[in-house]
């Protein structure tokens, strides 16, 4: 029972994680920001997918008597598996999914065939830069778990370490690139909240015993005085490569909420599927909200708040539909492995 219970929280919170996702590219590409209500979401919206993804990662590759086999056994085997498995669930969907909406996206944005741009953007995961980051971040990951250590604290402080050395990187400008092939300056500040994730997994009873429905609202007090009252307002943006620790912190405290809000809701259907498929929905976070934002222009060219939830749930709707297609008649899409089954 505890096994299904972590996994609904976890699949609740991509959920939501991945429908933040979706609202906030929407007012990216109408043309409308609603800033408050982008610094309620910030803290959480992508950093939580990030530390969701180390404590699954942490827990199936820590959790098990395997982590005494040696490094030898781990590379021939767990170790191998895992980076297969990044492979086939990330990287070469992320080629197909940019491969379908390439061309029409160059023509809805009014941009000049390039077939290096067409490189960058398919074969070098130069289009979806949470998933570019993500792989990179478990690549490196996966490197770590050679050493075999079962001490949560090496990995914490090893991918701190060179999260620090991506926020150097940018502060001396070295990667102020747009889209460098596979985001590598996304991956590595990404790696940090990876590792958070894994300190999360190792105390979680620690954290489900002290935050209660009465400590939440401290950290609730904290987490909006940060975002809309801080005097020094914290870079959590990974997105843009900017990062620095008070932007962890925030990230982590905006993350750790949203989980405890997650543990406490019963299991939903529809949230469930939109969790367990929560990449596929990134993968059309981009396309769908361009292609109706263009399409509600023709008619209503003036933006507005209105317009804004109106392509969001045009958009929210249209990849629910497409991700039921896809993972019922092409779930080769998402991995192809399933080519085989």
């Amino acid at each position: 029972m505890q096994e299904k219970k972590e996994l609904n929280w976890v699949n609740v919170a991509k959920a939501i994680s991945i429908i933040t996702v979706l609202f906030v590219h929407t007012e990216n590409y109408y043309g409308l920001k609603l800033g408050e209500i982008n610094q309620f979401l910030c803290g959480f919206y992508v950093n939580a997918f990030f530390l969701i993804s180390g404590y699954l990662l942490f827990r199936k590759q820590l959790n098990k008597p395997a982590i005494e086999a040696g490094s030898a056994q781990y590379i021939i085997g767990d170790g191998k598996k895992l980076i297969f498995s990044i492979l086939y669930r990330l990287y070469i969907p992320m080629i197909i999914f940019s491969s379908i909406e390439f061309l029409p996206k160059i023509m809805i944005t009014h941009r000049a065939f390039e077939f290096n741009a067409l490189l960058i953007e398919t074969v070098g995961a130069g289009t979806y830069w949470f998933t570019s980051a993500l792989l990179i971040a478990e690549v490196i990951i996966a490197l770590l778990l050679v050493t075999r250590r079962q001490n949560i604290g090496f990995y914490v402080v090893v991918l701190g370490i060179i999260s620090s050395i991506g926020m150097y990187l940018y502060d001396i400008e070295i990667f102020h690139l747009h889209r460098e092939p596979f985001f590598v300056s996304r991956g590595i500040l990404a790696c940090f909240f990876l590792g958070l994730g894994s300190l999360y997994w190792k105390y979680e009873t620690w954290f489900d015993r002290v935050i209660n429905k009465y400590t939440i609202l401290l950290l609730i007090a904290l987490y909006l005085y940060i975002a809309y009252l801080c005097p020094v307002a914290p870079r959590f943006m990974v997105s843009m490569g900017d990062m620095d620790v008070f932007g962890y912190f925030f990230g982590f405290l905006g993350s750790v909420i949203l989980i405890w809000f997650c543990k406490q809701l019963p299991q939903i259907k529809t949230l469930t599927f939109v969790g367990r498929n929560s990449i596929c929905f990134y993968f059309m976070s981009g396309a769908l909200p361009i292609t109706l934002s263009a399409i509600i222009k023709r008619f209503y060219p003036e933006v507005s708040s209105w317009g804004v939830f109106l392509v969001f749930s045009l958009t929210l709707i249209g990849a629910y539909i497409a991700s039921l297609v896809i993972v019922k008649y092409l779930p080769w899409m998402l991995d192809i492995r399933k080519l085989r089954k």
